[in-house]
């Protein structure tokens, strides 16, 4: 299994190295000790000063121990530049070096009419020793690229091959690893493998994992399922059907490729004609809302700016339901205020909701007109154990008309909880 931060993800007020990777060491030790099988999880070392970067890549290591081969660092070798891939290279020799090539599209896409091509950006990447770097998917996820893009993996991994103009022999260089990711999912793969005619890469699929309606784990098992579905086909188990009707074969016996299909639908329906009754389905995705931690929000908004205070205006009588709508249909995000990005949210099944107080007041950070901080937003929590210790004993007053007080774990002074609509559960 291969887990990475993401490429802006460095060192970030809300995300900070020294708390996030303690966590990470302690998560890998408990899914080492789970499935019995060895992880690779790759940290981002990036920085604007090759000095910092050293020091974060001996900190992670630090935190890692005997796990230290475990972990593989991750440079933006666009932004950062080559020298920053051969900083991390020559101070850590040892270590799996994970290439991110985020923001190349600037000079390799077909419509810069500049620059190089994505093919010789790879092999730049061989040359100055990188162990994997993102290549696309050949069309088949949400990049721009072509089914042809296949001989960037050649390239990067044959020891001979021969690219658009010039046959390369590499005289035993070692190998750089294709990293597949971009909008990749476990419906996906199977064409895509059948086009690379292996699947000897490196996957990172988060909307894959984390966007499957079951969660995460699910989602993972499913990526793994699909290349899986693939190979069973290509040997011929389903007898000589289609590659799209041996995928939904095999979807039939297991659960979390078949959750994918419920998942995925739009891609079920282009890639997978008829597959709903196939499988027998004709319900709607019962994908739920992300969720999202607004502590950490709440907590970070000091460092990214002010706050902002509004008033919600003719809230009477309206209502807000579990999953953030009110019954316009409007989107509300958890923490009560306008979502920016409705469509994170599933199908609203909760009707007609809760009501709300009149002229409720909320603001962008969760914080009150004085700057003291609301938790999530000032909304309850069903589970405080997962908040810190109240900070303010006597709370903080409402703005009128409301009546009561508010602290960092949600609740009024009476003990009554606040839930994560945004509604208060007292009367004015």
């Amino acid at each position: 299994d291969f887990i990475k931060n993401d490429e802006p993800q460095g060192n970030q007020v809300f995300c900070q190295m020294n708390e996030c990777i303690p966590e990470v060491v302690k998560a890998m030790r408990a899914a080492i000790k789970e499935t019995g099988s060895s992880k690779l999880f790759s940290a981002n070392i990036t920085a604007d000063d090759p000095n910092e970067m050293i020091a974060r890549g001996k900190y992670v290591l630090s935190q890692f121990g005997p796990l230290g081969e475990n972990c593989a660092f991750l440079v933006d070798g666009y932004v950062a530049g080559g020298t920053a891939i051969t900083v991390a290279r020559r101070n850590f020799p040892s270590q799996f070096l994970h290439y991110h090539r985020a923001g190349h599209g600037a000079i390799t896409s077909p419509q810069t009419q500049r620059g190089y091509t994505a093919f010789v950006h790879t092999k730049i990447s061989r040359v100055i020793g990188a162990s994997g770097i993102h290549t696309g998917t050949m069309s088949f996820g949400k990049m721009e690229g072509d089914a042809s893009d296949k001989n960037i993996a050649f390239m990067l991994q044959d020891d001979e091959a021969d690219g658009p103009y010039y046959h390369q022999e590499w005289e035993g260089m070692k190998q750089t690893t294709p990293i597949i990711s971009g909008g990749m999912n476990a419906l996906r793969l199977p064409a895509f493998f059948e086009n690379l005619g292996h699947s000897n890469v490196i996957l990172t699929a988060g909307g894959g994992s984390f966007g499957h309606k079951d969660g995460p784990k699910p989602g993972a098992i499913s990526c793994r399922q699909g290349e899986e579905s693939w190979k069973e086909w290509k040997a011929g188990k389903f007898g000589d059907v289609s590659l799209s009707d041996g995928i939904i074969e095999f979807a039939k016996t297991h659960e979390e490729l078949k959750g994918a299909f419920l998942t995925f639908q739009k891609d079920a329906d282009q890639i997978y004609p008829g597959w709903k009754e196939k499988l027998g389905y004709t319900g709607e995705s019962s994908v739920q809302a992300a969720t999202f931690d607004w502590a950490k929000k709440a907590a970070a908004a000091p460092y990214i700016g002010g706050w902002v205070y509004a008033k919600t205006p003719n809230l009477e009588g309206t209502y807000w339901n579990e999953v953030g709508y009110c019954p316009d249909g409007t989107a509300m995000n958890l923490a009560g205020n306008n979502m920016n990005h409705p469509e994170r949210i599933g199908k609203d099944s909760h009707t007609p909701g809760s009501t709300l107080p009149t002229s409720f007041y909320m603001n962008a950070v969760g914080y009150l007109p004085d700057g003291t901080p609301l938790n999530m937003a000032g909304n309850n929590v069903n589970h405080p154990e997962r908040i810190g210790p109240d900070m303010h004993k006597n709370g903080s007053p409402l703005p009128p008309p409301l009546k009561g007080y508010v602290n960092d774990i949600g609740y009024t002074p009476d003990g009554t909880p606040m839930n994560k609509a945004g509604n208060l559960s007292v009367k004015k």
